[in-house]
């Protein structure tokens, strides 16, 4: 399932340490645990509620700006660490 990131990520020469994936599936949380990325969610009309409470330990958004300004925060960043 993680094909793509890998692919994206030896195309742009980096590595998935320390990653995040942002999306609104609940397939988007299995693909990033795949390739060992951390995943995150920013709720949408994809997004399906009631197996999103079977991953409590995944972030969730209701805007793209709010989960922005958490990845950029100092606290994840020393988090990352």
């Amino acid at each position: 399932m993680p094909g793509m990131l890998y692919a994206i990520a030896k195309q742009l020469g980096c590595a998935l340490d320390g990653a995040v994936m942002v999306g609104d599936r609940i397939t988007d949380i299995l693909v990033a645990r795949a390739a060992g990325v951390r995943p995150m969610v920013i709720v949408s009309s994809m997004t399906d509620h009631a197996r999103l409470n079977e991953f409590p330990e995944v972030p969730v958004f209701v805007s793209l700006e709010t989960c922005v300004d958490v990845i950029l925060s100092p606290v994840w960043q020393s988090e990352k660490a």
